[in-house]
């Protein structure tokens, strides 16, 4: 809850696990990384960049499927 915070933490490992098999499944189906896409170790936890991808169609799982790091 720390006001300065940008970025917080997946819950889990396994969570980030899930969004970063999520974001190679988006670029297997075609998808580019234009920003993100990375584990980060910025500290405890377990944190993944904020990732946008583009040439993402509206059938892909990234777009069908929620995206959740819970």
């Amino acid at each position: 809850m720390d006001p300065d915070t940008d970025l917080g933490p997946l819950i889990s490992e396994r969570a980030r696990e899930r969004v970063e098999e999520q974001v190679q499944r988006a670029i297997a189906e075609g998808a580019r990384v234009i920003e993100g896409g990375r584990r980060l170790d910025v500290g405890p936890g377990y944190f993944y960049a904020p990732t946008v991808l583009a040439g993402v169609r509206q059938d892909n799982a990234v777009v069908c499927e929620e995206v959740s790091g819970n």
